[in-house]
Formats: structure tokens, sequence, C-alpha cells
């Protein structure tokens, strides 16, 4: 899989659970062309990259419990694992993962809904200029 692939990927559940929740959300979802240095196994900052996605309901949701349910039943048809949710500060929070990357739903008691997410961290196909705006360690001034 390349970078831009798990990113379309990440970002297609992203943008669909958006849909399923309120329409026109998918809209919300920040700079399609963000990625993000992460190193990881084999590699460093400068040879390996992924992409954040985040994303927010057009409209809040009435019913938390019934939009928990849609969120897990749409992610799960697009072959994403879900896990158990869980609750922190009033917010349930919906984990999901796969492949491609992994994220979280987080229902807000206000009835907001955030979907975060992250590709995973693959190898930069661009090694030879992959942030240009990124001066490595060693050569930065003093």
């Amino acid at each position: 899989m390349t970078p831009d692939e798990a990113y379309a990927e990440t970002r297609q559940a992203v943008a669909e659970v958006l849909e399923t929740l309120s329409p026109g959300s998918s809209g919300s979802i920040g700079d399609p062309d963000t990625r993000i240095p992460c190193g990881g196994p084999g590699g460093n900052e400068f040879t390996k990259i992924r992409a954040g996605l985040t994303g927010k309901v057009a409209s809040p949701v009435d019913d938390p419990k019934d939009a928990l349910a849609k969120a897990r039943a749409r992610l799960t048809d697009l072959g994403w694992t879900v896990d158990k949710p869980n609750e922190s500060g009033g917010s349930k929070f919906l984990p999901f993962g796969g492949t491609a990357g992994s994220g979280e739903v987080r229902f807000d008691p206000d009835g907001t809904v955030l979907v975060s997410a992250d590709s995973v961290c693959l190898n930069n196909p661009n090694k030879d200029d992959p942030f240009p705006e990124i001066t490595p360690r060693s050569s930065a001034p003093s």
C-alpha cells in the first residue's frame, strides 16, 4: 500500500461516517494535502509519512446513541474494525482501525461529532526531497 492509497482509504472512512451522520459534512475534512513525517521501524521522519484527517458534522446529532450505532455500522460496512466505545469527560469515543489507518469518532454531549484519523506510517515514495521545508538537525543553524 502506498501513502496515497492509505490516505484515500482513511479519508473515505472519515467522509462516509460524516455523511452518514449529517449529509453535507464531508466538506469539513481538513487539508487533503497534509502529510506528516512519522519515522517508525526501519525509517525516520525523512523517509516515512502519514496523513492526518479531521472532520466535523455539519449539524449536531439529535440521538448520540443512534449516531454511534450508525457510525459503527458504516465503518464495519467499509471493512474497518470497530472497537468497544469508551467514555471520558462526558464524551463517547468509538475507536476504529484497519490496514490503512486508525481513528476515532467522538460524540460530545451537545450533539457535536468529530471524526479524526491517521493513515498508517509508510515509506515516502519521494525520499529525495520528502519535506523541503524541514531542515535536518545536522545542518540546522546553531
